[in-house]
């Protein structure tokens, strides 16, 4: 009991003061290391802390401007401040922030939490996207104290999607102007997915052909030729690279067309073909054309080999390009003989036809 100093009110009230405000230091210094911009108000809607980031990044006004303020008041210093940012993608910001205090308020009220995608004008006068988080913290009886608004800047993000659909675009667009239907075969998960020009080659819609898999894509394929695609197919993921394969593919009216089938198999580290690539494009006009010129060469051969005679064509230098008909019971020569022999040509023909 000797010596022991007795501690008086009035310094364990300053001692609490500082704790306090230690803690309140310590959670500003938090908050403002925090890249995310952050503010919170209580439950009367007023403003009772914000980090540096939200204040610089975003407003763009002095901490002492925000904090004890409402958010009316806090868009109203905003608007003096910067006349050029009252616009917000078409919207005058005081309607932005009218919506932004009715859905804090039926936070407050009902508690939870929201999140939505915002564009701003920032301090610097560039665009950004932020992803808006609001919360709303309670105390230990569950009562609720006030709000927290954290954003987070996904401009970087979004733009970065803009550029990928553009990108889709280009490559659908691509694929439809030149005839081609493009899929991507997940071999693993068994599924397929589809771009290009699907309705042209197929038949059917986009939306349809999303719910397509290998297996339906194979029962498509006309019964003569499957068997043959199937062993190509099976080839191919074995010992993976490219593949090509020609066949007939019953579209959605139940006519056939000839396709072109050009692949290109991924493989693993394994050497385990995981994936393929490929192109279908429609060749019936092709086909048609060379089965078209197939039946006349054979017409055109069948008469010249009853024909009791020699049909030639020659090149601007005199040479046979082709000789068909009766050879060689005419000069004992065969056909690829005859071309190449020159004596005959040159006492029969050229004394006809060469000056």
């Amino acid at each position: 009991m000797f010596g022991s100093k007795v501690p008086v009110p009035n310094e364990e009230v300053s001692k609490e003061e500082r704790v306090l405000k230690d803690s309140s230091y310590f959670f500003k210094s938090m908050l403002d290391t925090m890249l995310n911009p952050i503010l919170y108000k209580d439950r009367n809607g007023v403003y009772l802390g914000i980090n540096e980031s939200f204040a610089r990044q975003v407003f763009g006004l002095p901490e002492g401007e925000i904090v004890g303020h409402t958010l009316p008041e806090v868009c109203n210093k905003f608007i003096e401040m910067f006349p050029n940012r009252s616009i917000v993608h078409g919207r005058h910001f005081t309607d932005v922030c009218r919506e932004w205090e009715r859905e804090d308020a039926e936070l407050l009220k009902s508690g939870g939490f929201k999140t939505h995608e915002q564009e701003m004008i920032l301090a610097n006068g560039t665009k950004g996207i932020f992803l808006v988080n609001r919360s709303t913290f309670k105390d230990e009886n569950g009562e609720i104290l006030g709000l927290v608004t954290v954003l987070q800047d996904i401009t970087e993000l979004k733009m970065s999607e803009k550029a990928l659909e553009e990108n889709e675009e280009r490559y659908r667009v691509v694929t439809e102007q030149t005839g081609q239907l493009v899929y991507d075969n997940d071999i693993e998960n068994n599924k397929v997915s589809w771009a290009g020009a699907v309705k042209e080659v197929f038949g059917y819609r986009m939306e349809e052909v999303k719910k397509f898999n290998l297996k339906d894509w194979i029962e498509h394929i006309h019964l003569e030729d499957r068997s043959y695609v199937l062993e190509k197919f099976t080839q191919a993921r074995k010992a993976g690279g490219r593949s090509r394969v020609e066949y007939r593919l019953r579209r959605k009216d139940g006519t056939y067309v000839y396709v072109e089938d050009i692949g290109t198999y991924l493989v693993n580290e394994d050497g385990v073909p995981y994936r393929v690539l490929g192109v279908v494009k429609n060749i019936t006009e092709r086909k048609l054309s060379q089965e078209r010129l197939e039946k006349s060469e054979e017409k055109y051969r069948s008469f010249t080999q009853n024909f009791k005679g020699i049909a030639f064509q020659l090149d601007e230098n005199l040479v046979p390009e082709f000789v068909h008909g009766a050879v060689e019971e005419i000069t004992g020569y065969s056909e690829e003989e005859f071309k190449s022999t020159s004596v005959w040509w040159d006492n029969n023909v050229c004394s006809a036809f060469c000056p």
